[in-house]
């Protein structure tokens, strides 16, 4: 294996939402326990737990806290791990991720007074700053990273993975299997995926970029809501009423999708809802889905205004945009996109599309159904809600994400 390709090495991947994929058809088993967890206070509280793990983020991004507990829940202790280089921490996946794919306030490069740095991986890897975003670099072939740059040092090999990568490893390699590795710790043992493009080496204790692999990526929905099956974990209800696969809203009432809180979709979201408006023939705003429940405008929301659906969009630099679709159907089937520039809102065979500039405001609230700051609430019912960074049509049935049972009705 070509050890000049970027070393990737991914600790404490989530076995539940890695959204850039699993790379086989084979998904691992999470673990479920009744456990209550006491992670106390400093590093490890509040603490996001996975398989009986805790995960907070650390103050430099390629870093991350690991919070043990003992069977009875209480904190044993913590250790910060390294991500491997080229990766960042990304606390909503739960695993270290492409640096493109994360989103980090500590980026060193953000404050535009750093050039090129360094935190991990051998002699001549490094990060240079390219629009105020970290970029994983090699310095040639006899040549080290050293000051901010690439000089001459003969015994610099740039195809070793970083020194003192494979003591003590505890990623052991799956036979005939390289889109996947054991993870054991803390007694247990848990089989955990590389990402797409990556395979497990075992002489670089980790996943490494390889052009030979056929892991291929199966992209997750972030929410997939359908009131047939959906868990009531997965949202806060404030008074829907679930029944028959729907869920009724009578104007006063909402469901709230709390870790949507604070989510950067940067340029990238699609939003699919089902939906069928009490009194089709009133012509108010009533919010169907919005990303407002705590006094701020959406910057992102879907509309139900009589037999139209209004869509809205803010970037960062750019005042809130909206498209309009009209249909005389009674069930609304919405598509919600932002991607490669452009901004579309779809009912059935209704379009509206629009050139969408810049990066989505990223909001502190959370998402809503049936509710949203400055929109009267909503009256009717709601079949289903998925919303994805994923470029598949989440009903297609070569991916991984199944229609909910129900969808076209009348």
């Amino acid at each position: 294996m070509a050890k000049s390709l970027l070393f990737v090495l991914v600790i404490g991947m989530s076995l539940a939402s890695f959204s850039n994929g699993q790379s086989t058809n084979t998904t691992p088993s999470v673990t479920t326990d009744n456990t209550t967890y006491n992670s106390g206070s400093g590093a490890c509280r509040d603490c996001a737990i996975r398989n009986g793990i805790g995960y907070n983020p650390h103050l430099e991004c390629d870093k991350f806290i690991q919070c043990n507990f003992v069977r009875n829940g209480n904190l044993a202790g913590f250790e910060i791990k390294q991500c491997g280089f080229g990766t960042f921490w990304d606390q909503t996946l739960l695993t270290c991720n492409f640096i493109g794919q994360v989103h980090c306030p500590n980026d060193p490069c953000i404050n535009g007074t750093v050039s090129s740095y360094k935190t991990s991986g051998n002699c001549a890897e490094h990060y240079m700053c390219t629009n105020r975003v970290s970029q994983a670099k090699l310095c040639s072939s006899g040549y080290a990273y050293k000051n901010g740059q690439c000089v001459i040092d003969t015994d610099c090999n740039k195809d070793a993975p970083p020194k003192n990568c494979c003591l003590r490893c505890k990623f052991a390699a799956i036979r005939n299997d390289p889109c996947f590795f054991n993870w054991q710790t803390n007694g247990r043992t848990y089989k955990m995926p590389c990402p797409p493009g990556t395979a497990y080496d075992i002489d670089a204790c980790g996943c490494i970029t390889a052009a030979y692999t056929s892991c291929a990526a199966v992209c997750k929905p972030i929410v997939h809501i359908d009131f047939e099956t959906a868990e009531p974990g997965e949202y806060d209800n404030y008074g829907a009423v679930r029944q028959n696969g729907q869920a009724y809203f009578n104007g006063n009432s909402s469901i709230r999708i709390l870790r949507l809180s604070n989510v950067d979709f940067r340029s990238r979201i699609s939003i699919y809802v089902k939906y069928r408006p009490e009194f089709p023939d009133q012509t108010t705003q009533q919010a169907v889905v919005s990303n407002s429940d705590c006094d701020k405008p959406s910057t992102i929301a879907i509309i139900a205004n009589g037999q139209s659906t209004e869509f809205l969009a803010k970037s960062v630099s750019r005042s809130a945009q909206t498209l309009n679709t009209n249909s005389s159907t009674v069930w609304k089937e919405i598509v919600y996109e932002i991607k490669s520039g452009t901004f579309s809102g779809q009912d059935g065979l209704q379009r509206d599309v629009t050139q969408f500039a810049g990066l989505l405001e990223v909001s502190p609230c959370a998402f809503q159904l049936g509710h949203g700051n400055r929109l009267n609430s909503f009256r009717g019912w709601i079949e289903y809600v998925i919303i994805t960074r994923c470029d598949d049509d989440p009903f297609n049935s070569t991916t991984t994400t199944t229609k909910p049972s129900g969808i076209g009705g009348a």
